[in-house]
């Protein structure tokens, strides 16, 4: 009889009886992630094109954030020599926000590689 009342399945490889929240067999040790993505195939396309547009965003904030920093700080620096400073901050903000889109884009990808989701 199956553990705290949980279905019990058998392992789509080896034929090992296992539980149905299972992530790998105990047995053969292969993973049970795939099987379980194409059930999730919605929801995983939907992670897919939130990781995307995310990167996207970022991406174009960071380009705006660092045209913005060098052009505005470049002229803030000829005004007055110590606005131009923020011309700085704003260069880094957007290194930053690029940063974040490439997390974003790795995400997406390794989505897409692991589960074989295609958009």
């Amino acid at each position: 009889m199956p553990r705290g009342g949980q279905t019990m399945f058998r392992c789509p490889y080896c034929g090992n009886k296992i539980e149905d929240n299972a992530t790998s067999c105990p047995a053969c040790r292969k993973s049970l992630a795939r099987e379980d993505a194409q059930c999730q195939s919605p929801r995983l396309d939907g992670e897919i094109d939130k990781a995307k547009h995310e990167a996207n965003m970022f991406t174009i904030y960071g380009i705006l954030l660092i045209t913005l920093g060098i052009t505005g700080g470049g002229a803030l620096w000829l005004m007055a020599n110590w606005l131009g400073l923020f011309g700085g901050v704003l260069v880094c903000l957007g290194i930053g926000c690029v940063s974040a889109a490439e997390r974003h884009a790795a995400k997406a990808s390794a989505l897409t590689r692991e589960f074989g989701v295609r958009k």
